[in-house]
């Protein structure tokens, strides 16, 4: 399990939409194909049909680099990426041909697991009508991908902690506060950026202190004998 520190709200939850987007349709999945199975056959129109939306509106130059253009720009661009997950999920999501699918193309792996996952999320959904996970977020749930940040909902914060402290989630896109006095011990963490924006709107370093808070999340207190933490080189 890992833990990803964007320190953007809207950043984390689009990272975790775009990552199970990317689960679903991988671009190596027309490679894989099999003519037999009727779902993929489905999936393998829309990849296609995605490739070629995508290439409108992309110009080369005399070195043969590919720009794209803002005049191929899709409209739908700016549109909740779970929309798009959803698209490739055929009926219920909690079907056991859904379950199938999230075991063989998600990070889980495991169709008993991700079958508890979903009974978690749909008792969730039962108890709390009033703030029920979307079928696009119940999607990244079960590919093993979440979100974690203040603009969250307690509830929906405790339910990703919960999943993640079982083993049932493998990612989780998350701000600094889930440094700060929550247990959630990774194997790895991944820090975007040695810099986050700060009050007023300026761009600040990271203190030592913060950086060694989030660095000491990776390594699980009695599975792991280490953990590991990747910066990943920005401007900052």
């Amino acid at each position: 399990p890992a833990i990803f520190f964007i320190f953007s709200r809207a950043g984390c939850d689009k990272a975790a939409q775009m990552m199970s987007k990317e689960l679903m349709v991988p671009k190596n999945r027309i490679n894989s194909f099999d003519n037999n199975d009727e779902e993929d056959g489905l999936e393998l129109k829309k990849v296609r049909s995605d490739r070629s939306s995508r290439n409108r509106g992309v110009i080369k130059d005399a070195k043969g680099r590919s720009f794209r253009t803002n005049r191929g720009r899709n409209i739908r661009e700016d549109k909740d990426e779970n929309l798009d997950i959803l698209q490739y999920v055929s009926g219920n999501i909690y079907q056991n041909k859904n379950i199938r699918k999230f075991s063989r193309y998600g990070l889980l792996r495991n169709e008993t697991i991700i079958a508890e996952v979903a009974d978690r999320i749909t008792l969730f959904n039962m108890e709390n009508p009033e703030i029920p996970f979307s079928e696009g977020e119940a999607v990244q749930f079960m590919l093993g991908i979440g979100a974690h940040h203040a603009g969250m909902l307690p509830a929906h914060k405790s339910f990703v902690e919960g999943l993640f402290r079982n083993q049932m989630m493998k990612v989780v896109f998350a701000t600094e506060t889930l440094a700060a006095g929550i247990n959630m011990p990774a194997r790895s963490t991944i820090l975007m950026s040695m810099a986050k924006r700060g009050d007023g709107g300026s761009i600040n370093l990271l203190r030592t202190s913060n950086m060694l808070q989030i660095a000491g999340r990776a390594g699980r207190r009695g599975l792991d004998i280490s953990g590991t933490c990747v910066i990943v080189a920005t401007p900052f």
